[in-house]
């Protein structure tokens, strides 16, 4: 690979790091949460278990249900990781080979 060739793709490898850590931004930010899956996957879950009554059998108030924010967390943290699995083991050890083999150059 020519050094011409190796700038020119070391510019893409950073162009797509760029884009990863925006596809991030966006995730963590909820622009890319998919309604209708978050709510199909929050119906197969258990409701939250009622918790005993209190010592006179008064009932204390229903927990909140919060099955769809759990999942909405974990869809989010998926997205995240897969985009940080990929920049962490793909792009930057070639964009640290290609820039040592620049340097030696």
């Amino acid at each position: 690979m020519s050094p011409d060739e190796m700038r020119t793709r070391l510019a893409e490898l950073r162009a797509e790091v760029e884009t990863l850590k925006a596809f991030i931004a966006a995730v963590e930010r909820g622009d890319h949460d998919d309604e209708k899956s978050i709510a199909s996957a929050a119906a197969r879950l258990l409701p939250p278990t009622p918790e005993p009554k209190g010592m006179f059998r008064r009932s204390k108030p229903n927990a909140p249900d919060t099955r769809a924010d759990q999942v909405r967390s974990l869809q989010r943290n998926s997205l995240v990781l897969q985009a940080l699995n990929r920049m962490n083991k793909t792009l930057f050890p070639e964009i640290q080979e290609l820039q040592f083999r620049l340097s030696t150059q």
